[in-house]
């Protein structure tokens, strides 16, 4: 390496010292969660878009508490196999949700 640099081969790169890069960390970290929340929202919309649920657009969709939630909600006992994320891992539970 001292040779590369010796003979103009190596560009210098510079190296934020330990304070900077802390708060450089600090900025990054909120912009790392609103795309983890930006994430989580489409999958959401995406579910209800794939179930036929129409769903308002932009932010008034998340701001307008959970009525449509919970509109949707039903106890697990009353839906029906088509409507669960359940997958049967056996034939025997396939059998037994056949019959029931």
């Amino acid at each position: 390496m001292d040779q590369l640099a010796a003979i103009g081969q190596l560009k210098p790169t510079h190296v934020s010292n330990k304070e900077m890069r802390e708060r450089q960390r600090l900025v990054k970290y909120p912009k790392a969660l609103v795309g983890r929340i930006n994430k989580i929202k489409n999958t959401v919309r995406a579910m209800y878009n794939n179930q036929g649920i129409k769903t308002t657009n932009g932010a008034k969709t998340w701001h307008t508490g959970r009525e449509l939630p919970d509109a949707m909600r039903k106890p697990l006992d009353q839906c029906q196999i088509h409507e669960t994320n359940e997958r049967p891992t056996t034939k025997s539970a396939t059998r037994n949700r056949a019959q029931q």
